[in-house]
């Protein structure tokens, strides 16, 4: 039996934690009028919230709902900013690495350097290796978490009475006797330590080595089909009878058929992206160009977008697919119109300086960017370069580049308030999947 974990609440309450989850809570909504709002007061509103926790009188405030209908049909919860989410950020600061410690290593979500492109490349590890495929999902799974059994998980995790006191407070506030609320912070790690019961039954119990989950999608392989058809009826019954979950699929098939699990159709020999998502993607990014040539969306929407499809699509063999729905081609567009935005950026400005390089005799070296400036091309006309300042060992550099990924980086990365404090970018520019980045 696992060591209960004791003695965190002090740390849970404390000014230097509660303003830690605060700035967290904050993060990219710096502009929002209730983060305005409680900034103006917020030394007395995180003792206030300390208050309430130390005292006990903390009630989880009332939820707002949203249905959304993408990829299917589900209820979303919202909690207010102060003081729930500010609450829940505090006490997953001081509690994520336990939880990590109490999971076992192959599940995936909602886990730091983990993440549901790690899970598709373990699954795709086993594909290769087993010739069959038990996989499972949960039917309504968050709606179906039971307040009782998700309690006493917790009890025999944790010792400490004043978190169970929190614990309990935000559990049992849905009403019901079931629902964990999807959109609530904690009720995504309250899933996995539900789901926990279930990677020990399968890898302690029926022996399964090779297993992974993600969520409430989860998959055993092995070469021994009878293994397999034995351990199904054994967790449907586990699921049912401990945990109180249906399974809405439970199917064994063979992996030369392709395992879909994460957008992805994992073979023996390649990967390739789930058809119903390939298609979205085909007819989705058409609409968004004339969107964006139209106006109807920003610069910053469009490569926001493109970027990640891209982002997505890399993760399989996809060569072919790129070129048919000219995603290289999209991706160009979305950084080259990036210098548009320097426009004013480069007006009145000091010239580069340095001895002119050639950046191919640079990859891979680490310098210190400290400026920029962009130009319109000499070799290529209607196009814009970058002239780039660098330091190397102290001497001053420069060189040119059309590179429209690299130019998007550098004005990305080096401000200008960096510029105007004298402080440099510390990078590597290496080349990655035929283009130029900042490593």
């Amino acid at each position: 039996m696992v060591k209960r974990v004791k003695n965190l609440w002090q740390q849970i309450v404390s000014m230097d934690n509660l303003e830690r989850a605060y700035q967290l809570s904050k993060r990219k909504k710096s502009t929002y009028k209730h983060i305005i709002k409680f900034e103006k007061n917020k030394e007395e509103n995180l003792k206030k919230i300390q208050c309430m926790l130390i005292n006990k009188t903390y009630k989880t405030s009332a939820y707002t709902t949203q249905v959304i209908y993408e990829p299917k049909r589900r209820v979303l919860y919202k909690l207010p900013h102060n003081p729930d989410k500010i609450i829940q950020l505090a006490v997953w600061n001081v509690l994520e690495p336990y939880l990590i410690n109490w999971l076992i290593k192959q599940t995936y979500a909602c886990i730091k350097k983990r993440g549901l492109h790690k899970a598709s490349e373990q699954i795709w590890e086993y594909v290769k290796r087993n010739d069959y495929c038990l996989q499972f999902d949960v039917r309504q799974f968050y709606p179906s978490i039971s307040h009782d059994i998700l309690y006493k998980i917790l009890e025999r995790k944790i010792g400490d009475p004043n978190l169970l006191w929190l614990f309990k407070e935000i559990i049992y506030s849905i009403g019901g006797g079931k629902n964990s609320p999807i959109g609530s912070l904690l009720s995504q790690h309250f899933g996995n330590l539900y789901m926990d019961r279930v990677d020990r039954f399968i890898k302690e119990t029926l022996r399964i080595k090779d297993y992974g989950r993600y969520n409430d999608d989860f998959l055993l392989f092995s070469n021994d089909k009878p293994e397999l058809s034995q351990a199904k009826y054994k967790i449907i019954e586990f699921c049912k009878t401990e945990l109180d979950l249906d399974l809405k699929r439970s199917d064994l098939y063979p992996t030369k058929r392709g395992v879909d699990f994460m957008g992805y159709r994992h073979f023996k020999k390649y990967k390739l992206l789930r058809k119903r998502t390939a298609k979205k993607v085909k007819k989705r990014l058409p609409e968004v160009l004339r969107k964006y040539e139209d106006g109807e969306i920003s610069v910053k929407k469009f490569r926001s977008i493109i970027e990640s499809t891209y982002g997505w699509v890399k993760w399989a063999n996809t060569n072919n697919f790129i070129k048919k729905t000219k995603l290289d081609y999209l991706k160009e567009l979305a950084m080259v119109d990036f210098s548009k935005i320097c426009d004013e950026r480069d007006k009145n400005l000091r010239k580069v300086k340095g001895d002119k390089v050639d950046i191919k005799d640079w990859l891979g070296k680490p310098i210190k960017i400290s400026y920029f400036k962009v130009t319109k091309s000499s070799k290529k006309q209607g196009t814009n370069c970058m002239a780039v300042e660098f330091y190397y060992d102290g001497k001053p550099y420069m060189f040119f580049t059309g590179s429209p990924n690299l130019m998007y980086l550098i004005d990305k990365y080096l401000s200008p308030e960096m510029i105007d404090k004298g402080e440099t970018l510390d990078a590597t520019i290496v080349r990655k999947d035929g283009m130029l980045v900042l490593a």
